[in-house]
């Protein structure tokens, strides 16, 4: 790390110096390089074109705003450094040099990066054809999956943070919340922060919560939707920081078809699978994401397939615990409501039958009987001895017992036959 000569220690926890606003036209040095332009200004510092005074190499360097705003930025500062340097890949912006210099008698931090002469990954493929794009983040998240493997995490992928240049390579650059897996997420972020660029932030991120791997997994689904259909996956105009977050943390993001319904659905499916809402059910890792972009780039199907009707339903249930308890409360009670209603209908019905039936074997019975006193009184009166008298009364009774039992059988012959055995 350079320290000239004459530098004064700084604490890096405190907030003492400040870089003029115009160091840049007035062709101020910092370390070993002369700044030339201005490439951009945030919130915590500028980022200077620059040029080393012995190489002549022209870098990108960057140079923390004091004071600062927060007191972890300054330590921030120096993570994104540390981490940036521990990687080395082709698709990563390198570390050239770091330090502090003397600015108005005080130390201020620099990070020299080695410039990319690129446009945001958004913007530089605009309008390609899809296996263009498709390479292209197919090396981002080489870059990315080898990050992952040496426990670091970007945690602000957006298309800003990804240049391609004019070879159409891209590099990933601002490591600047980065943080490790696992590790220092405590230290690199306060319980409750946000940190990050809401259109491309996870909902967990966006929640404050730590986070794993498929945080990056979900910003780079983020990254892909915009390439591809020229918008984000959250519509976030004219709405509040405030409104944004509660967005962010209750509501998924659009599905590419609804942006772009002709899309490919292999693309379209691996799109949405990493930028699930439940980070469970995105993809595990950068590396299988990466597995399905390259078997699109081979004209094969992807593995992941599109949440079914059930995983989203499980999906929403999970987001709104209390208001799904309530509605299964009301179905539940309906159900059962229903089931009570069909029962005693049934019920009812059944008691009706059975009383048609009795009603009907009554008058039957009625008739019957009637029949038997309207002849058997004159056979009995005309009879001419009292044993035929009782001869004939006998058959009759006998004809009425069986017109009673067709009544009772329903006039079944199996039965009347039963009962006659």
């Amino acid at each position: 790390m350079h320290e000239p000569a004459g530098a004064r220690p700084v604490d890096r926890h405190s907030a003492t110096v400040r870089l003029p606003a115009n160091a840049a036209a007035a062709g101020r040095t910092i370390g070993d390089f002369a700044l030339e332009r201005t490439l951009g200004e945030g919130s915590s510092g500028t980022v200077f074109a620059a040029r080393h005074r012995r190489s002549g190499q022209v870098v990108a360097l960057k140079v923390l705003r004091m004071p600062v705003a927060a007191p972890d930025q300054l330590p921030r500062f120096w993570r994104e450094c540390a981490l940036t340097a521990a990687l080395d890949h082709p698709g990563i912006v390198r570390v050239l040099d770091s330090g502090f210099e003397q600015l108005a008698g005080l130390a201020t931090p620099y990070i020299a990066y080695e410039l990319v002469d690129g446009k945001p990954f958004a913007q530089a493929l605009a309008g390609r054809p899809l296996p263009t794009i498709l390479r292209a983040f197919a090396a981002v998240c080489e870059a990315i999956d080898y990050a992952h493997g040496r426990g670091i995490l970007h945690r602000d992928l957006k298309s800003a943070n990804v240049l391609v240049d004019e070879s159409g390579r891209p590099r990933v650059v601002d490591f600047g919340i980065g943080t490790t897996i696992g590790v220092d997420q405590a230290q690199a972020t306060r319980t409750g922060q946000v940190l990050g660029s809401f259109a491309t932030m996870s909902p967990e991120q966006a929640a404050g919560r730590p986070v794993d791997a498929r945080a990056d997994v979900y910003a780079l689904g983020a990254l892909l939707f915009e390439a591809v259909s020229g918008s984000l996956p959250h519509d976030f105009t004219g709405a509040s920081e405030s409104e944004v977050l509660r967005r962010l943390v209750t509501v998924p993001a659009r599905s590419l078809l609804h942006v772009l319904p002709k899309a490919d659905r292999d693309l379209a499916a691996l799109v949405d699978a990493a930028l699930a809402f439940a980070r469970d059910a995105r993809y595990s890792s950068v590396g299988a994401m990466l597995a399905d972009v390259r078997r699109m780039l081979r004209g094969r199907p992807v593995r992941v397939r599109r949440p079914t009707a059930w995983q989203s339903f499980g999906t929403l249930v999970r987001r709104h615990r209390t208001l799904a308890w309530s509605v299964a409360a009301v179905v539940g009670a309906s159900m059962l409501l229903s089931a009570g209603l069909v029962v005693a209908y049934r019920q009812a019905q059944e008691v009706a039958a059975a009383e048609r039936r009795l009603h009907v074997g009554t008058e039957r019975m009625r008739s019957a009987f009637g029949l038997l006193v309207r002849v058997a009184a004159p056979m009995v009166e005309s009879a001419p001895s009292t044993g035929e008298a009782h001869e004939q009364l006998a058959q009759l009774l006998d004809q009425a017992v069986r017109q009673a039992d067709a009544v009772e059988t329903g006039g079944n012959p199996d039965l009347l036959m039963l009962q006659a055995q």
